[in-house]
């Protein structure tokens, strides 16, 4: 199955590729808008891209739904990371005044590890947002390693 879908894959990339006049220059836009919300309005203006535009393009519609499933891969590292950077910043604060200093260094230390990962994040998925937004305005079909696929057979179908 997997096979069949790879090929499946590069039969339509082939032809968008291969045809400009496969995207118009409105699918490319919306396409490039629902990758670059990572920055301006998050889910919410993928999910209306997703939605006003589903029925009328496919391209459009992979390409949001693939923005939607991005943007929320990046939600699931960065909550966690930020609920426990609040709770190190707690358990530092009430560790001033006590005699628990060792408990405030091992948290000082989380605290900023916590900090490299949410930053980390940030700059690979925003790097790569705009990346993925260049290649669709360009009218190719850029895949998100595994998020892609899933996108891909949910718009195109098996």
């Amino acid at each position: 199955m997997a096979i069949w879908l790879t090929d499946r894959f590069m039969e339509i990339k082939q032809y968008i590729e291969s045809n400009p006049q496969a995207t118009t220059s409105d699918e490319r836009l919306f396409s490039l808008l629902s990758h670059l919300s990572f920055f301006f309005g998050g889910l919410f203006v993928s999910l209306i891209i997703y939605f006003t535009q589903k029925d009328k393009s496919k391209f459009v519609a992979f390409n949001s739904l693939e923005a939607i499933f991005f943007q929320l891969s990046y939600l699931i590292i960065v909550l966690p990371c930020s609920f426990l950077f609040g709770i190190c910043l707690g358990i530092i604060d009430a560790a001033k005044g006590s005699a628990g200093r060792d408990l405030s260094g091992i948290m000082i230390i989380i605290f900023w590890v916590l900090l490299f990962i949410v930053f980390a994040a940030l700059m690979f998925f925003g790097i790569y947002s705009v990346f993925v937004a260049i290649k669709a305005y360009k009218g190719e079909i850029k895949k998100y390693p595994i998020i892609g696929n899933i996108a891909y057979r949910k718009v195109y179908g098996r």
